[in-house]
């Protein structure tokens, strides 16, 4: 077992990553005790909700648990409203502690809930996918969709804790597994270079689910974002930008499919091929360096370039990106292993020619 800590001062608070750890989320900061907690869950996730249930019982917490069946519609504003509801209906008060369990959606949901029910209370995430445990689950963003676009109304709300049990991931199905592993392999590009060798001789043990490789790079992940959250919480300094290496493809490319092709992690290493190549033709990053790099990202299977979908299909979607400034897109790129590059220069054309490189 290990433990991370989230610095940011007052809200700073503890990510506990290991085998069998879901007793860990009993004892929550800042309660004396127990008391009420609301469990709200993925369907999937039923056994881990389950489990979580009779540790807090087992603790003397009054428990109620909430299942739901999650896709994205899950994040739809009405579902805030009822869920808000009910906590209301059950005389939830301030002391009212909210525990998520599941992916990146239940997360962001009940996270923002929790932000907003009564001006704040608090929530304890735990993660069930390898996606969630290595990324949505550390730095405090939830949020829900707005009929004009995705994540458009949420809050930065802190948990008080995230317990991530490796023991949920046995029984992740392998797509899922590789959605995971696409962040995984966006923080071994951002981590310094010398760690790179590392992550290289690990792959293989965690595609094969091996319980050590598992840990290893589940807490490395968290280490480095919760770096990154704690020096530039509400992403205004520019910081946190590191993070999308691999995300402005992959969105686009994710948006280009209706959704329904790739899984996110799966697009984002598709995304992290592009940004390579990108980085290459921008002239950030040495040939020899990016074929390196290119072959470790294909080590994780994915789903293969849909046939008939041009690159040049997926431009409109880059303009629209979110992180454009002065009609620009900022792409994140490297210029060698540990040290990522913003670039708002990248042309039509060197996108073509990077999207050559990877198909």
């Amino acid at each position: 077992m290990r433990t991370i800590t989230v610095d940011l001062a007052d809200r700073a608070y503890d990510v506990v990553v290991g085998r069998d750890v879901l007793a860990r989320a009993a004892a929550v900061p800042g309660i004396p005790g127990a008391g009420r907690a609301f469990v709200v869950a993925d369907r999937r996730a039923a056994a881990v909700a389950e489990e979580l249930a009779a540790h807090l019982s087992s603790a003397g917490w009054g428990v109620r648990t909430w299942r739901f069946t999650v896709d994205e519609s899950l994040k739809d504003p009405a579902r805030v409203v009822e869920l808000q509801g009910r906590l209301i209906r059950a005389g939830a008060d301030r002391d009212a502690v909210v525990f998520a369990v599941g992916g990146g959606v239940v997360g962001d949901l009940a996270g923002f809930v929790a932000a907003t029910y009564l001006r704040g209370v608090r929530w304890v995430g735990v993660p069930t996918t390898l996606l969630a445990q290595v990324d949505s689950s550390v730095g405090g963003k939830t949020g829900v969709n707005h009929p004009l676009g995705k994540n458009l109304v949420g809050a930065f709300h802190q948990p008080v804790r995230v317990v991530s049990d490796l023991a949920a991931l046995d029984t992740l199905p392998d797509r899922e597994l590789a959605s995971g592993l696409g962040e995984v392999a966006k923080i071994a590009l951002l981590e310094p270079s010398e760690a790179f060798p590392a992550w290289e001789a690990r792959w293989p043990a965690l595609l094969a689910r091996a319980p050590g490789a598992l840990e290893e790079a589940v807490s490395a992940c968290v280490a480095f974002k919760a770096r990154v959250v704690a020096a530039d919480e509400l992403d205004r300094l520019g910081l946190r930008e590191v993070l999308n290496l691999g995300h402005t493809v992959g969105h686009a490319l994710e948006a280009a499919t209706g959704f329904r092709r790739f899984r996110h992690g799966e697009a984002v290493l598709w995304g992290l091929r592009a940004a390579l190549a990108l980085s290459e033709t921008r002239g950030h990053l040495a040939p020899a360096t990016r074929h390196r790099l290119d072959d470790f990202v294909r080590r994780t299977p994915v789903p293969a370039w849909p046939r008939g979908l041009k690159p040049a299909q997926l431009l409109p979607y880059l303009r629209r990106d979110k992180k454009r400034s002065d009609g620009r897109v900022r792409f994140v790129l490297l210029a060698e292993v540990g040290r990522p590059v913003a670039d708002a220069g990248v042309r039509e054309r060197d996108l073509l020619e990077a999207f050559s490189m990877v198909r």
